[in-house]
Formats: C-alpha cells, structure tokens, sequence
C-alpha cells in the first residue's frame, strides 16, 4: 500500500468528548472532532485495515 502524502504521518491520539465523539489529535498538536472510523478498504480487503476520517470524508490516518 503506498502512502497517500496528503495524510499526516507520524504518531497521533485520539480522544472522546463529554458527548461521546472522537477527536482526532495529529503530531503537531491539531485537532479534528467528529472523526469516524471506517473499513480502509471495503471492498478490495473488507477485513483488513481501518481509516479514520474526518466530517467530510478525508481520511486522516489507517490502521492495518
């Protein structure tokens, strides 16, 4: 798999609010609310992998 180079590398963390949702926090400190998980790759590998992405669908970071 290569990497996609608009997505952040390195380590990241990840926080739930009061409310129940995720927040994405990358290296360098930003945040992003709302993140969801979903299959990396749903069709070509179902089993394998999960994405995070942000509200409007990009991903942020995958999980093999």
């Amino acid at each position: 798999m290569s990497q996609d180079p608009h997505i952040p590398q390195g380590e990241f963390r990840l926080e739930r609010t009061a409310f129940g949702e995720l927040v994405w926090i990358g290296p360098q400190g930003q945040r992003v609310a709302d993140v969801v998980p979903v299959r990396a790759s749903p069709i070509k590998a179902p089993q394998d992998g999960i994405a995070l992405v942000d509200p409007e669908g990009h991903e942020l970071d995958r999980f093999l």
